[in-house]
């Protein structure tokens, strides 16, 4: 009987083992299952934030070429007339004296005056000689002066692009002149200004 119930009892024990043993066989198997899924779903989610990463470093690159581009287009080397002109002596000087930082140009009736930058016109006012002057700020320490007695297209405090009109010359043989500054000193426009021609 003892031997009976010893045999009894070992199997019984065997038995709940084996039961034992398979459960967590499958509770070992479940967790291999999730792992598997979540190595599957980190794959996916770095996949995104790399794709991510490279949408958002394009995106940066793509600012700094605008913010760059900007910057260029308001530094005032552009030729400051849509059209063609003769550089002639300063007429408010003497024959052979010149302003620092000026240039005078004699120009035909239709002739447009540009913004040779982008800037903000920061002044128009009378000038005594040439008839209207206006000033652009460029913002990076660059300042132009225009001075015409040309049709004036402007309005202070107007923000201007480069190769905006800011006065169309209506008389015959009219003077324009054009300084440029830089922190506070004049530069001397014709070797600064990208002349076409």
């Amino acid at each position: 009987m003892i031997v009976l119930i010893s045999l009894l009892i070992s199997s019984a024990l065997k038995n709940y083992r084996l039961k034992h043993d398979d459960t967590k066989q499958l509770e070992i198997d479940r967790l291999n299952r999730e792992i598997e899924e979540l190595n599957e779903e980190k794959a996916e989610l770095y996949d995104q934030v790399v794709s991510l990463t490279n949408v958002v470093a394009t995106k940066q690159e793509n600012e700094k070429a605008i913010e760059q581009e900007k910057a260029a287009m308001a530094v005032p080397n552009g030729y400051p007339i849509a059209g063609y002109a003769l550089i002639v002596q300063d007429p408010t000087v003497e024959t052979g004296e010149k302003v620092k930082g000026r240039a005078v140009f004699n120009t035909i009736i239709g002739t447009a005056i540009v913004a040779s930058g982008d800037g903000k016109i920061t002044s128009i006012s009378e000038d005594e000689f040439f008839g209207t002057q206006i000033i652009i700020d460029h913002g990076n320490g660059y300042q132009t002066v225009y001075r015409s007695a040309g049709s004036l297209k402007v309005a202070e405090g107007d923000e201007v692009n480069r190769q905006e009109v800011l006065f169309v010359i209506t008389e015959e043989d009219s003077l324009f002149a054009y300084e440029v500054i830089k922190n506070g000193e004049a530069i001397e426009p014709l070797g600064f200004m990208d002349v076409q021609g």
